[in-house]
């Protein structure tokens, strides 16, 4: 009878060796798909080529070795899930519409010089945005190639690649954040506080290391190189989506203390007047969702720190090569911004006049290549 992990690792070569053979099926040969694909295929060989090995090894491998040849299986093993859901689900199902986003994406990120290899974009996504950082791959739902309003949000997930490549950023949020917490757990001990209370403020600093100081730089970035339509974009998806605008989760800052870093972010960059009508529009969904802010909230997001993380991305951005929002030289970003302006002013006008904004961009990223 075979053992357990000649098993494991015969359904998992399996599985990989189905993978390449989708991957050699795609028939889509524009350049920058082609040369994705083939970066997948090479990653899928050479695990197949490890898995091998290790079957080859596994008649000689002692006792002693078998949890490490456990962690080999599992590291694979997530590869080839990975690779699964993201990129081979992607390319097996690559439409025009595809392309045309991954293009759009690309000509993005050229506007603001985003330090990284451009991504693979595809609309095939169940939940909203998001992104494989180390599969360069970025998700959007289906419908979001055919509308504008949303697209700001690509900014965001194009910051998640950002914080994959560089720690200085992450380091420098992350510093300030903690710097915050320790003195304010030093100042609730001098004065006295309830040893629960203290606890909470370090439960907080832990979460702005593991996961918000993350979250909230990437939407400090997409306002800094797209300006106000990443904070329309913002305050919309608060309206489609939030169940609670203060809630304190541990993956994700609360939406209002997004919406304040927004805000702030928009203001440092001279966007006085959007800010404020922004701002307007977001008391007035607080009012008609009828929900107030918590005691606690201002212990979780300071407005000191909240200014703080600011001045970091602020500061930060250039020295990387990244450019600040711009009309005159940015034209998808300025695009995205007037097409909140003629949301904003004709609601009912908008569609047809975003309709005709869509075919200008698909003409511009030549979806004729395409068999």
């Amino acid at each position: 009878m075979s053992t357990l992990f000649e098993q494991l690792f015969h359904d998992l070569l399996q599985r990989c060796r189905f993978l390449g053979s989708e991957l050699a099926a795609v028939s889509i040969q524009a350049p920058e798909i082609v040369a994705y694909r083939d970066r997948i295929q090479k990653q899928i060989d050479r695990s197949i080529a490890v898995i091998e090995s290790l079957i080859d090894d596994l008649q000689f491998a002692e006792p002693d070795f078998a949890r490490n040849i456990y962690h080999a299986y599992k590291r694979l093993s997530e590869y080839t899930q990975f690779a699964d859901e993201g990129p081979v689900s992607a390319l097996s199902r690559f439409q025009p519409r595809d392309l045309f986003l991954t293009r759009l994406v690309a000509a993005m990120c050229a506007e603001f010089d985003l330090p990284h290899v451009r991504p693979l974009c595809s609309a095939i996504t169940t939940q909203y945005y998001c992104i494989f950082p180390h599969m360069d791959l970025l998700l959007v739902p289906h419908s979001e190639p055919d509308h504008l309003l949303g697209l700001p949000d690509i900014y965001h997930e194009l910051g998640h690649l950002l914080f994959r490549d560089s720690a200085t950023l992450i380091e420098r949020l992350r510093a300030r954040s903690q710097a915050h917490f320790r003195n304010e757990v030093l100042r609730a001990g001098r004065e006295g506080w309830p040893a629960n209370s203290v606890d909470v403020l370090k439960v907080y600093s832990n979460r702005w290391f593991d996961s918000w100081a993350i979250e909230f730089g990437c939407d400090l970035l997409a306002t800094y190189v797209c300006g106000p339509a990443f904070g329309w974009t913002n305050a919309r998806l608060c309206a489609r989506l939030s169940s609670a605008f203060y809630e304190i989760s541990a993956s994700h800052p609360a939406d209002a203390a997004r919406t304040a870093a927004i805000r702030l972010m928009l203001q440092s960059q001279g966007h006085i007047t959007e800010a404020h009508q922004i701002d307007l529009q977001w008391e007035e969904l607080q009012k008609t969702a009828v929900q107030t802010e918590p005691q606690e909230f201002r212990l979780a997001f300071p407005n000191s720190l909240l200014q703080g993380i600011v001045e970091e991305v602020s500061d930060y951005c250039p020295s990387a090569g990244i450019k600040p929002y711009n009309s005159e030289t940015m034209p998808i970003a300025k695009l995205l911004n007037d097409s909140w302006s003629q949301f904003l002013l004709d609601p009912a006008a908008f569609r047809a006049w975003e309709a005709v904004q869509i075919q200008h961009l698909r003409s511009r990223f030549q979806l004729d290549l395409l068999p």
